[in-house]
């Protein structure tokens, strides 16, 4: 939900939302509807290009 995502970041709920409809867009998160939230998960590619990232760059 965006709602977390705002608590973790402190980011704007619209400004979230942007880069999440984006990164959807992009084939690397996925979207689903839980009664009024928007449930939001990395796809598989999401997912390996996640690791490949960390492997190459380190965990932060």
């Amino acid at each position: 939900c965006v709602c977390v995502l705002v608590e973790a970041t402190d980011q704007k709920h619209s400004a979230l939302s942007y880069h999440l409809k984006l990164l959807k867009e992009a084939g690397l998160v996925d979207s689903r509807r839980e009664r009024s939230f928007q449930i939001y998960d990395l796809t598989e590619f999401g997912t390996l290009l996640l690791k490949h990232i960390e492997r190459h760059f380190g965990k932060s």
